[in-house]
């Protein structure tokens, strides 16, 4: 043991010394919270009183609309690939998925549950990243189940997934596991060269064009167009501005919110453009037999701005960059064939009836 580590284990050792100083301590704080109790006049107990159940009240109106009667719908869907193609089978309720069957799939192999938001009306999420992710599951004829539950694990956000009995967040830490855990040879094929350029762009779209459907979606828009795109109970209405506000100091610290709108737009159309030009004729971006990660994750982004979105970056993939739009359109017919069966257009996962709103006039 180092000499530092011996002086400082002395150094801790209770002595007599120390337990003196330690009781004269707690007995000179005792005697000061005496004396200060007894300062107080009943006006002030009350008012303290009263701050601590107000505090209280507002803390429980909070944890109410915040989710605490989240309701517990939600259902599980399953997707198998029989015949070689993605199906969807039907629904079930959450609450009959019962352990046992959990248990005896894990015996025949790995049981993947992915955790995510609910379906969209346009697209099977609104969200990039669950896009991405059960894009490339479809890509690779993983079997997995979805789990609309929304209670995720302490610190974990939407997606994320339970590979037999292990939670795993972050796309890229999931998409690591799953290269191992289901000896995906195409990914681990890849050249140098190729891996370079994944890194590369995947920094691109999830830290650049990312922001983009972020702050036009949250921000410039103000959330007018989210119900075009999502059914919400109207308690998740209720804290839409609360999201666009967190959306907008979150791109303020990355530092793209800074930015005039102006700016982020030619910014974007500038991504937009970087990844037409390398794509080119390609069916895929490293013009692989099958997408690869980076393709997902493209597919993910570029899905938001064609079919979730109007405004300029829609028509730019529309009209300008017309092989992006054809790559979206590869993507969703040939890994997404029941993409009309995963959207949600009639109902909350709640069974709530939800009046289908007209569409908006962007104003962009």
């Amino acid at each position: 043991m180092a000499s530092g580590t011996i002086t400082a284990a002395k150094a801790l050792r209770p002595t007599a010394s120390n337990a003196n100083t330690v009781a004269e301590n707690v007995a000179s704080g005792a005697e000061y919270m005496a004396d200060f109790v007894k300062s107080l006049d009943s006006q002030t107990v009350y008012t303290a009183l009263g701050f601590a159940v107000a505090t209280v009240g507002v803390g429980s109106v909070a944890y109410f609309l915040g989710g605490s009667r989240r309701p517990k719908p939600k259902r599980r869907t399953k997707v198998d690939f029989k015949d070689g193609k993605a199906a969807t089978k039907s629904e079930t309720d959450l609450e009959s998925t019962c352990s046992n069957d959990f248990a005896l799939d894990l015996k025949n192999g790995n049981v993947l549950i992915l955790n995510q938001c609910p379906r969209g009306r346009k697209t099977p999420c609104i969200a990039p990243f669950p896009l991405k992710l059960e894009t490339f599951l479809r890509v690779h004829k993983i079997e997995y189940e979805l789990d609309f539950n929304g209670h995720e694990p302490k610190l974990f956000g939407s997606p994320w997934i339970r590979l037999n009995t292990e939670d795993i967040a972050d796309t890229n830490a999931v998409i690591r596991t799953l290269i191992e855990a289901y000896d995906i040879k195409l990914e681990k094929g890849l050249t140098p060269e190729q891996r370079a350029i994944t890194i590369a762009y995947g920094h691109l779209l999830n830290n650049h064009l990312y922001w983009g459907i972020a702050l036009w979606r949250w921000v410039y828009d103000g959330a007018r167009s989210v119900k075009d795109v999502q059914l919400l109970p109207m308690k998740t209405q209720l804290l839409i501005p609360d999201v666009c506000k967190t959306v907008e100091q979150a791109a303020w610290f990355h530092g793209i919110g800074k930015m005039s709108p102006d700016d982020v737009r030619k910014a974007v159309l500038a991504d937009l453009g970087s990844l037409s030009e390398f794509l080119g004729t390609k069916k895929y971006f490293l013009n692989t037999p099958l997408p690869t990660e980076l393709d997902c994750t493209a597919f993910g982004m570029l899905a938001q701005f064609l079919w979730n979105m109007n405004g300029p970056f829609h028509d730019a993939i529309a009209d300008t960059y017309k092989n992006l739009r054809e790559f979206c359109w590869r993507i969703r017919q040939t890994f997404w064939p029941d993409w009309e069966d995963c959207l949600n257009n009639t109902q909350f996962f709640t069974n709530e009836p939800y009046p289908v709103a007209d569409s908006i006039n962007y104003p962009f």
